[in-house]
């Protein structure tokens, strides 16, 4: 409730071109794995894939693009829907339309190959264009979206990361969110203040220093 509230206040904050959460940001050094199962493919017991839970607006805000299909609506409700990157198509959709495809993040890996009755398939809305989460210099990996306030897919966040699109030089809109945070609830506080190009520098420090 708390998360929902606050988005909707920092998206009337002018300038603001589109605000989301998610519960791990490219380039912070944090992972999420879930099992997974995808319906017509040569699946492997334990196989593993990046997941990341966002809400509808996140990737407009870090602006990457929908390549195919659509995104989530801000209602959640009805079947699960899940986003895929462009490297999960490639991957474990090759050769048919990644779009109305399948797959479940609580499949039975087990050699009875079942499904939980009470987790039914996800159906692959969209794809999206693959983020180089880890490194600039490792090549993306395949990947999932889900929403973030959805539950039954993967575990629910009590913290995320806001990201925010805004016309606004960065002093400003950061003054302008903690001012949105601190009307909420006093004693809360927002930390990790950066833009994605001072996640960018951060990550190619290191090679910039070497070179």
């Amino acid at each position: 409730a708390f998360f929902k509230e606050l988005l909707s206040r920092i998206k009337l904050i002018h300038g603001v071109e589109a605000a989301g959460l998610v519960n791990y940001l490219p380039l912070t050094n944090s992972e999420s794995l879930t099992t997974m199962w995808v319906e017509g493919y040569p699946n492997k017991k334990n196989q593993l894939v990046e997941g990341r839970r966002i809400t509808p607006n996140y990737l407009s805000a870090m602006q990457t693009p929908l390549l195919e299909g659509r995104g989530f609506h801000e209602e959640a409700g009805g079947p699960p829907e899940v986003l895929v990157n462009e490297a999960f198509a490639k991957t474990y959709l090759a050769g048919r339309e990644a779009v109305g495809s399948h797959l479940s993040t609580t499949h039975d890996n087990g050699s009875t190959g079942s499904i939980n009755a009470n987790s039914p398939w996800s159906t692959v809305i969209g794809v999206v264009e693959d983020v180089r989460n880890e490194s600039l210099e490792t090549a993306a990996v395949p990947q999932i979206y889900v929403p973030f306030f959805e539950p039954g897919q993967m575990s629910a966040d009590r913290s995320a990361y806001i990201a925010v699109h805004s016309l606004l030089p960065s002093g400003a809109i950061v003054s302008e969110i903690r001012t949105t945070v601190r009307s909420l609830d006093p004693n809360l506080g927002i930390s990790d203040i950066h833009t994605m190009s001072d996640s960018v520098a951060a990550a190619t420090a290191s090679r910039r220093f070497q070179t």
